[in-house]
C-alpha cells in the first residue's frame, strides 16, 4: 500500500478578539527537548492541562515508536514498539488514544492510567490510521484510509472508526462526487478512492473531518458528522482548492470551523478556510512554509507553523521565536491558556544529518 505523507497545518487557541499589543509581547516560546529518542521526530500532540501533555513520535529507519508525558515538570518516556505514530488524544487524565501504522495496518494504542496496551482490531489489514480526536472517554474518532476496501465498497478506502466506550467500529463516510458536468473527449475516468487526513470532535453530534480523493487532480474533501451519519460539504468554487489536499481541522464553536492543507501543484501552498456558518470565507493565506501544523481552541486563536504565526482577527503576526532548523508537526492548546507545538530539529553529526525530538510550549506570564 502507498502511504500517502500528510501534511499538518497547525492550528490553536485563544482569544476570538484582536489580542493586544502588550499582551501578546508578554509571551514567548519555550523549548523543553524529550530524553533519550535519539534520531527521533515528534508527530502528535495533546494537552489536558499544562501539567498533563502527551506527544507522539517515531525514529525514521527503524521505526521505533515512543509516547512521552510531560507532568509540569519533566518528560517520561514509554516505549511502544515498530510503527509509526502519528497523533494522540486524551480526554482524561486516566484515558488517552494514539494511532498511526504498523507493519502495513492501523495501529491503535491505548493508555488506561497506567500503562500504554496495543489494542487489537479486525479489518485495518492494508490501513494506516493518520489522525485521532475526541470530545470525551467514550466519543472518540480515529481517521486514515485502508486499501483493502479500495474500489469495492462505498467507503472507497475512506476510514472512520468511532470508540463508544465499549468497542470501536466502522462508520461509513460518503465518497467524492464527480466534478464532471459534460463529458470530455478523451473520457475522464473519476477515481472516487480517497484518504481521511484529520478529524475533530466538539460534542457527541459535532464532529469534523478532512482529506481528499487521491485521483489526480485531487479533490479537497469536508464532512460533518450530525450524531447520526458522515455528511460530505459542499466546497466554494475557488482557485485555492484545485488539485487541494486538506490536512487539517479544527473546532472553534458550534458555527466557526477551521479547515487547512495544501496545493500540489503551485508549490504545495498552503490553504486555510474558515467555515461560519452558513457559509464559507478565504481569510488571508499565511506564508508558511508547506507540511507543517495548526489546530484551534474553542477560545478561538489560530497558529500556523513554519514558521510560527498566530491570527488576529485579520492577519498573521509572525512570532518572535527564530525556528531555524525546526520542523513542527502538531499543536495543541491546554486549559490553563498554554500551547505545545511539537516537531523535530536539525542536528548534524560525524554521520550526517539528523532529527531530534522537539517541543514547544507558548506561554503569557
Amino acid at each position: 500500500m502507498v502511504l500517502l505523507a500528510l501534511a499538518s497545518v497547525l492550528l490553536i487557541g485563544g482569544d476570538p478578539a484582536r489580542a493586544t499589543t502588550q499582551s501578546a509581547a508578554r509571551c514567548d516560546w519555550i523549548a523543553s527537548v524529550p530524553p533519550a529518542f535519539i534520531g527521533g521526530q515528534l508527530t502528535g500532540v495533546a494537552a489536558p492541562s499544562g501539567t498533563d501533555v502527551w506527544a507522539s513520535g517515531w525514529v525514521e529507519g527503524s521505526n521505533s515508536s515512543a509516547m512521552f508525558h510531560w507532568d509540569g515538570k519533566s518528560w517520561r518516556k514509554f516505549r511502544l514498539g515498530r510503527g509509526e505514530l502519528n497523533a494522540v488524544t486524551a480526554p482524561a487524565a486516566d484515558d488517552a488514544w494514539a494511532v498511526g501504522v504498523a507493519r502495513s495496518a492501523g495501529w491503535i494504542e491505548h493508555w488506561d492510567g497506567r500503562r500504554w496496551t496495543r489494542v487489537r482490531l479486525s479489518g485495518l489489514a492494508d490501513a494506516a490510521l493518520f489522525d485521532v480526536a475526541a470530545s470525551a472517554p467514550d466519543d472518540v474518532w480515529a481517521v486514515g484510509i485502508t486499501d483493502s476496501v479500495t474500489g469495492t465498497t462505498e467507503n472507497e478506502g475512506l476510514l472512520a472508526l468511532h470508540w463508544d466506550g465499549r468497542r470501536w467500529r466502522r462508520v461509513v463516510m460518503p465518497p467524492a462526487q464527480s466534478p464532471q458536468t459534460a463529458p470530455t473527449t478523451p473520457p475522464i475516468t473519476f477515481n472516487r478512492a480517497g484518504t481521511v487526513s484529520a478529524v475533530a470532535v466538539r460534542r457527541r453530534n459535532d464532529a469534523w473531518a478532512v482529506g481528499a480523493t487521491i485521483s489526480d487532480p485531487r479533490i479537497p474533501l469536508v464532512w460533518h458528522w450530525n450524531g447520526q451519519r458522515w455528511r460530505l460539504l459542499q466546497l466554494p468554487n475557488i482557485p485555492q482548492l484545485a488539485n487541494a489536499t486538506l490536512t487539517r481541522v479544527a473546532i472553534i464553536s458550534p458555527s466557526i470551523v477551521w479547515v487547512a492543507g495544501h496545493r500540489a501543484d503551485r508549490g504545495e501552498n498552503p490553504v486555510v478556510l474558515r467555515w461560519d456558518d452558513p457559509r464559507w470565507d478565504v481569510p488571508r493565506q499565511p506564508l508558511v512554509v508547506f507540511r507543517t501544523a495548526f489546530t484551534a481552541s474553542p477560545t478561538g486563536e489560530v497558529w500556523v507553523a513554519q514558521p510560527l504565526r498566530r491570527w488576529d482577527g485579520r492577519e498573521w503576526l509572525l512570532s518572535r521565536r527564530r525556528q531555524s532548523g525546526q520542523w513542527l508537526a502538531a499543536i495543541a492548546s491546554a486549559s490553563d491558556g498554554t500551547t505545545w507545538a511539537v516537531g523535530y530539529s536539525s542536528t548534524s553529526g560525524p554521520s550526517g544529518w539528523r532529527p531530534a525530538p522537539l517541543a514547544l510550549h507558548h506561554s503569557c506570564p
